[in-house]
């Protein structure tokens, strides 16, 4: 009985075990029938691959969560990307060298070229578009690119070179093979692609040849460019692209400008306004429009920051040199009014910024920093427009303690950094000025109590700010140490050319005397100073420039005056130093007493 029970359990573990065995087998095999499925199903010819360039950033917005690896894959990305980019150039530079062969033998003629190149170019692209689908990105683009190079030389070639195709139907083709390629970056997700033929789209009217071009033909391509591409750009959120869109404008204006002014084909008007006028208006356009985008928008960076820097730089760039309607001016003195268009930009621009920047001052984001600083800039430059150049140095110094304090109070390292470079040049110039002063109340005079005056004021700035987003300690205490010493410093030489200028003026024999007691005026009011505010370092020098005017007295003034000048110099020199030693003694009594 015993035995056939063990029998039976053991028949019933067997049939257990060969079920599983048979749901296992059944899993195993259709985990390897499911990639013959994938393998089977067809796409698209143009269908999209999975994987994007490393330009995208839709593609690193999605891929945030996930783990990053922990390095790059060198050899895939040398092979699979720039392989293949290196030598399609190499393949170009063959091809140009066959054809120039090819040439010299007269092996073929110009049309079979050209017919060559345009064969060529797409074949490449067709290779292209068959290796991306098989999944090898990298050389399925570069043949793209490639295939593009071949078509747009080919065109230039049977245009210019060899004047087979005409300049309507030349501008055609290059339409058609960029606009192409641009399809093709699309579908792909290739920004490389897209930038490169957008630098093509943008000077393909330089490549259509013909001694001159319409302007208004040239005008409205560029703009359809700008737009289409730019909104595309936009939208993608392709940095490089977005930059190449916005930024290339300027660099075609200009090179038109350049090619129209050679071959004397620029019109002075095209009605109302000339054509320089309309281009300085579409860049400030485009980066009007630039500005408007980023205030709306919710996704900010750093790179879209300083292309709103480059767009307003080139704007700024382009008013200026473009002579824009004519000025009236207007002078008073000091003061030169300026009634112009680009008068009108600048302080219309200056208000603009300050008024949004004053809106969100309680942001303290990125747009608050740049809309600030484009409104000091603009603000500045129409100021020194109004204001003659003899008080340019003072107009520099207060702008650069406005700064600082702008800068202090909103945390920003642009600010104070512009503040910086604003007191170095106004301080560079009073230096530069105050050699050739004429009285005790010219214009060098003033410019350099104000450095004075504002360096003093931005040491206690630099003493009294606690934070660290602007600059370290170190820095801080740098800058303090540098502003007590340029304020001394400025204070000291303005007051030692004005005594010069007096001694020459009324006492010609005794204008070193009148410095020496000059210095000794700045020494007694240093010293009284540092007792007042108790710094030691005031004190310290205030002793040491009275052993220098010392010094000077003995070797420079005791030579030339007479002996009852020289006698009281002398003795207020000798009063100076037993007030200032009885000081000290009394200081270091209390000292000792406490």
């Amino acid at each position: 009985m015993n035995n056939n029970d063990s029998d039976r359990r053991l028949e019933e573990r067997l049939d257990k075990l060969e079920r599983e065995m048979e749901e296992i087998k059944s899993m195993l095999k259709d985990r390897e029938t499911e990639p013959e499925e994938k393998k089977g199903t067809k796409q698209p010819f143009f269908s999209q691959p999975e994987r994007r360039d490393s330009y995208s950033s839709e593609e690193t917005k999605k891929d945030e969560g996930k783990t990053k690896p922990t390095g790059r894959d060198w050899e895939a990305w040398i092979g699979q990307v720039w392989l293949p980019r290196v030598f399609i150039v190499v393949l170009l530079i063959g091809v140009v060298w066959a054809f120039q062969s090819a040439v010299e033998n007269d092996w073929i003629t110009e049309p079979i070229r050209v017919l060559i190149g345009f064969a060529a170019s797409v074949v490449l692209a067709i290779t292209g578009v068959y290796q991306t689908k098989r999944e090898r990105r990298g050389l399925g683009i570069s043949l793209i690119g490639g295939g593009a190079g071949v078509w747009i030389f080919s065109t230039f070639a049977g245009t210019v070179l060899y004047g087979l195709i005409q300049t309507p139907i030349a501008f055609i083709l290059y339409v058609i093979g960029i606009f192409t390629g641009l399809y093709l970056s699309h579908v792909y997700k290739s920004q490389a692609l897209a930038v490169f033929l957008t630098i093509a789209g943008f000077f393909v009217p330089f490549l259509v040849g013909g001694e001159e071009g319409n302007f208004f033909v040239f005008f409205f391509y560029e703009m359809l460019l700008v737009v289409a591409l730019g909104v595309y750009a936009w939208r993608r959120e392709y940095i490089v692209l977005l930059y190449a869109t916005t930024l290339l404008p300027s660099v075609t204006f200009f090179v038109y400008v350049i090619a129209s002014a050679l071959t004397d084909t620029l019109g002075n008007n095209t009605g109302p306004v000339d054509q320089y006028d309309i281009f300085a208006y579409t860049v400030v356009a485009i980066h009007i429009a630039l500005s408007i985008l980023l205030f709306y928008s919710e996704a900010l960076s750093r790179a879209k920051g300083t292309l709103l820097s480059l767009t307003f730089t080139a704007a700024v760039i382009w008013l200026f040199v473009t002579p824009l309607s004519p000025a009236s001016i207007y002078e008073y003195g000091w003061v030169t009014l300026i009634v112009s268009v680009l008068d009108a930009f600048l302080v219309a621009g200056a208000l603009l910024y300050g008024g949004i920047a004053y809106r969100i001052r309680h942001s303290g984001g990125m747009l608050f920093h740049l809309y600030t600083l484009f409104a000091v800039v603009l603000g500045t430059f129409e100021i020194f427009r109004i204001f003659d150049y003899e008080g340019s140095a003072i107009l520099y110094l207060v702008e650069a303690i406005a700064l600082y304090r702008l800068g202090f109070g909103i945390n920003s390292r642009v600010q104070t950094v512009l503040a910086s470079i604003f007191f170095i040049i106004g301080a560079s110039l009073t230096l530069s000025n105050l050699e050739y002063i004429e009285s005790v109340v010219d214009v060098p005079v003033f410019e350099g109590v104000t450095v004075a005056i504002v360096s003093g004021l931005a040491y206690l700035l630099f003493r009294s700010y606690t934070g660290t987003k602007v600059m370290t300690d170190i820095v801080r205490r740098t800058c303090v140490y540098a502003f007590a010493g340029a304020g001394i410093g400025f204070a000291l030489l303005t007051l030692t050319q004005m005594a010069f200028q007096i001694g020459e003026e009324y006492f010609y024999d005794y204008r070193d005397v009148a410095v020496s007691i000059s210095w000794i005026i700045f020494a007694v009011a240093s010293l009284t100073a540092g007792i007042l505010k108790d710094k030691r370092p005031l004190r310290v020098f205030a002793m040491v420039w009275i052993f220098i005017t010392l010094g000077k007295a003995f070797l420079v003034d005791i030579s030339y005056i007479d002996a009852i000048v020289r006698g009281l110099l002398f003795i207020g020199l000798g009063v100076v130093g037993v007030l200032v030693s009885r000081f000290f003694y009394r200081a270091n009594k209390q000292n000792s007493s406490k």
